[in-house]
């Protein structure tokens, strides 16, 4: 699944944040205490951003990606820029999307010099300084 915002919320206890759509598959099950996995994504794997976003695509979602299973047994994308493992502990109700808060367990950056994907007034931009 592809979120629509993600953002660090706290340092202290390590905490993120993430958004998604009421009309994502996955919405019905995130809840809080559930494991998730997250994969920071290079600039150079909007492809794999675009298929987890897409909701006709999820029977061949992991096809041709290679990933690994984190200590939790969360899916970690290969090749991405970090990897985090996450519980969820809140959920808040905000118009047509979730706000999800998740205490983050295990964090590893990867190494390289890539530039992240970020997505901003509806596409895919590059990071400028």
């Amino acid at each position: 699944m592809t979120v629509s915002a993600f953002c660090s919320l706290s340092l202290e206890p390590p905490l993120v944040l993430f958004c998604v759509d009421h009309a994502a598959e996955l919405h019905p099950v995130l809840a809080p205490d559930v494991h998730i996995g997250i994969s920071i994504l290079s600039s150079d794997m909007e492809k794999y951003s675009r298929r987890f976003a897409d909701a006709d695509a999820r029977t061949e979602r992991f096809e041709g990606i290679g990933f690994a299973r984190g200590e939790c047994g969360v899916v970690l994308i290969d090749d991405a820029l970090a990897h985090m493992e996450c519980r969820i502990t809140e959920r808040h109700e905000a118009g047509d999307h979730t706000i999800f808060v998740a205490r983050v367990e295990r964090a590893r950056a990867l190494e390289g010099d890539r530039e992240p994907l970020l997505y901003y007034r509806g596409g895919y931009a590059p990071l400028r300084p």
